[in-house]
């Protein structure tokens, strides 16, 4: 059987860099915390990065795609 695969985009508004600019390493962390709870249920996860900005965005999809 075939495992359940999925992409993690994580949203951030870049605004919070502007407020409180090393709250984007807590963010990075929760991303991870996350990704361990679906690995945890036996579930591959690919990680984007914490996007905040549309080219990000598309870079993190372009990813998942390589990644299939």
């Amino acid at each position: 059987m075939k495992k359940t695969k999925i992409g993690l985009l994580p949203f951030w508004i870049e605004l919070y860099d502007n407020i409180e600019p090393e709250a984007v390493v807590k963010s990075k962390k929760f991303v991870d915390e996350i990704a361990d709870i679906f690995i945890l249920k036996d579930i591959l996860v690919s990680k984007g990065s914490v996007c905040r900005l549309e080219n990000e965005f598309y870079d993190s999809i372009r990813q998942f795609e390589k990644e299939d």
